[in-house]
């Protein structure tokens, strides 16, 4: 087996433009082209793709509550995402569909996937839509409340 240095891709005013390096460019052979297959007529031979790692926003979502570094965690955020979050709420109101893209997200919930925050505006809903029940310091779902100042926030979303 031949081991090549990754190649790296720039963008380039128009498009991509892949450099490699001078020891790549020697060790390869025009001859030996493994996709194609002469003695079927010019067809490609079909090849085994190798399971590709899953992109960010594909990834399982975290577990809805775990400990951490002796820090509890709902669906990955942890207790300074939380209070961040529950802060933009109360600056920007709730965030629309779009607000991943958007500049809604505040510095501390930039590395969350797109499906990380989502999961979490709408556990967030769930919790202001949920009836308060007798046990003051958690959800139905076993999440604690935190303090929480569900009037104030379903006042200044409307």
């Amino acid at each position: 087996k031949q081991w090549y240095q990754r190649r790296v891709a720039i963008t380039a005013g128009e498009g991509l433009e892949s450099l490699s390096t001078k020891k790549e460019e020697d060790d390869y052979d025009d001859h030996d082209d493994d996709d194609f297959d002469e003695e079927d007529g010019g067809t490609r031979k079909k090849r085994r793709v190798a399971s590709l790692p899953l992109k960010p926003n594909e990834t399982a979502l975290p577990p809805l509550l775990a400990r951490v570094g002796g820090q509890l965690e709902v669906l990955g955020f942890n207790s300074r995402q939380r209070r961040s979050f529950l802060n933009a709420v109360m600056r920007y109101g709730m965030p629309l569909s779009d607000a991943y893209h958007s500049n809604w997200r505040p510095r501390d919930l930039k590395n969350k996937t797109e499906k990380e925050f989502n999961a979490y505006v709408s556990l967030f809903m769930r919790h202001l839509c949920e009836p308060d029940n007798g046990n003051g310091h958690y959800f139905a779902d076993g999440v604690p409340k935190e303090g929480l100042p569900r009037q104030q926030v379903l006042a200044r979303i409307g």
